[in-house]
């Protein structure tokens, strides 16, 4: 199935807050946190979009930049389940590769809601990560409208890696649908 629409909003904003690290101005590192929101159709309907989004497991098959998603030891205090994740983003002949231990926060599978949550247990501080989606029946349509947000309050976040963000967007709207229909 291919995705019918996508779009992605707010643009993170492009502040600089040091000198390009190649000397030309073409790198530069935000100093805001990142919050951004995702939201497509697919016409795909609702329920098999909520199982595949609801189960971080299944990103790697459809977000370029998870690369590996593992199921991870509970801890005491998890709120559910907790995966380790690995994110990873190709930029020209660089990567950069990110581990996180990721917990799923919220599950409401009638009102198709899922959050995801950064829950590290090595008793050091972290950036926050928080990812929600949520999945409801496209009006008119046997579809479904999907909106994804990424919230992350960090400082490591650099254009080029906003880059690779939305071009990965743009293959997963069509990989999600296509996970979604099998």
């Amino acid at each position: 199935m291919r995705p019918a629409s996508s779009t992605l909003w707010p643009a993170i904003p492009r502040h600089v807050s040091a000198e390009s690290v190649a000397g030309g101005g073409c790198f530069s590192w935000h100093t805001d946190a990142v919050d951004r929101t995702i939201t497509t159709n697919l016409d795909v309907t609702p329920a098999p979009v909520f199982a595949v989004v609801s189960d971080l497991t299944t990103f790697p098959e459809w977000l370029d930049l998870v690369h590996r998603v593992e199921p991870s030891a509970a801890a005491d205090d998890d709120p559910g389940a907790a995966y380790a994740v690995t994110l990873r983003a190709n930029v020209g002949p660089f990567s950069r590769s990110k581990r996180l231990r990721m917990c799923r926060a919220q599950l409401d599978a009638s009102a198709g809601h899922v959050a995801f949550v950064r829950r590290e247990t090595d008793g050091r501080h972290h950036s926050d990560w928080k990812m929600t989606a949520d999945v409801a029946a496209d009006t008119g349509t046997d579809g479904s409208v999907v909106s994804i947000r990424l919230e992350y309050s960090g400082q490591m976040w650099s254009n080029l890696l906003d880059s690779a963000l939305e071009h990965a967007v743009e293959r997963a709207t069509r990989k999600l649908a296509q996970r979604a229909s099998r």
